[in-house]
């Protein structure tokens, strides 16, 4: 549980406060990457001590992952999602290499993909939509993403309630610990990605870490990765946008997560727990209309991302550098490859006939909308 370890050696710095980011720790001298906001919420965890705060952070990610895959079946089934077909479901995403990577290190993205859908499932309460997607950024920047997909979608308000949001994290970052985020916000930030890790080691899997193994040079694939991963993105977003304009939701939240993966400087495999709720996701459809489409569509998912198939090559799990040829590329960017033909999906199906498209929207089968699949 490194991450946990590199989370606890951060919070004790900002208690005893010393300064966040030049603390290193771990045999690996590992940094804290993340904005001071997050050191603030970890704070907690030399209180309880490094082997309580471990066993919270498990114990916690597993019903954080419940009340995630909950929260997608019920917004599929409208409502209707039981909490014995929740659990099953969960303790089958937990088989997930992204779930199990999550574990492992101790990791918190489970809990900022809680905060993401939460807000999109408008189980917020009092608290004004998009105020959880603006904490959940300025807690660790990747979902920012979903605040451009709320302009996107036409959600002015919650979008300008994000922003506001991830402002907040920032002043309550620099009131409490004002030298960490000043050297974050207006250094760091800008800091060449690769100081969180080496971009062509296998588990980068974003497009940014696909084209640097491909072409074997950071340097020669900067460029490249630039007009890839703006191509991408917009692509991504403009499908996402499209499935929620046709009622579908669910759908359109997780093609927007996937892209923010695939476009992401770094995302890690562990970075994928978006691949549970989706597993869920498909696998809701698959019981309730049973196809072969759906039935392999959710075989082939679970064989990609609960397989480990990035670790097959045994040199992958201890080298970093650019050795991969042939087969190797295939499986050493299995989940950019399953993220790419996701965003093909989804232009696929927002590109039906209009008509298509609105007939299957209202049409009820086994208690399902085809539009919020």
């Amino acid at each position: 549980m490194i991450d946990a370890r590199v989370y606890f050696s951060g919070a004790r710095t900002v208690l005893n406060g010393n300064d966040l980011y030049a603390m290193r720790t771990t045999g690996a001298r590992l940094p804290f990457t993340y904005p001071p906001f997050s050191a603030l919420l970890l704070c907690w965890m030399p209180i309880a001590g490094l082997f309580l705060a471990k066993m919270i952070i498990v114990a916690a990610s597993q019903v954080a992952l419940l009340l995630c895959v909950w929260l997608v079946v019920g917004r599929i089934t409208d409502g209707r999602a039981s909490w014995g077909t929740t659990a099953a479901l969960t303790a089958g995403a937990l088989w997930l290499e992204p779930v199990t990577q999550t574990l492992q290190f101790g990791q918190i993205n489970v809990f900022v993909m809680l905060l993401v859908i939460v807000d999109f499932s408008g189980r917020t309460g009092k608290l004004p939509r998009g105020l959880l997607v603006g904490i959940a950024t300025g807690i660790k920047l990747v979902p920012g993403i979903f605040i451009l997909y709320l302009f996107i979608t036409r959600r002015w308000r919650a979008g300008l309630v994000a922003i506001a949001g991830t402002l907040g994290t920032m002043l309550v970052g620099a009131a409490a610990i004002p030298q960490a985020s000043h050297e974050f916000w207006l250094g760091r930030l800008f800091m060449d990605s690769s100081r969180v890790g080496n971009v062509e080691y296998v588990s980068d899997q974003s497009v940014h870490g696909a084209i640097v193994r491909l072409v074997g040079s950071r340097i020669g694939a900067e460029p490249v990765w630039w007009i890839v991963a703006i191509a991408v993105g917009a692509i991504g977003l403009g499908a996402a946008a499209m499935l929620a304009r046709q009622r579908r939701d669910t759908a359109g939240l997780l093609v927007c997560a996937i892209t923010g993966l695939l476009v992401s400087p770094i995302s890690w495999s562990h970075h994928w727990v978006w691949v549970a709720p989706a597993a869920a996701a498909l696998a809701t459809r698959a019981l309730a209309m049973p196809s072969r489409r759906t039935i392999g569509a959710l075989v082939a998912w679970s064989a990609a991302f609960g397989s480990g198939v990035l670790w097959w090559e045994p040199a992958f799990r201890h080298d970093h550098r650019y050795r991969m040829h042939g087969w190797q590329l295939l499986i050493g960017n299995a989940y950019v490859l399953v993220g790419l033909g996701v965003l093909a999906w989804a232009v696929l199906t927002v590109l039906r006939p209009p008509a298509i498209v609105r007939l299957r929207r209202d049409l009820p089968l086994a208690g399902i909308r085809w539009g919020m699949g």
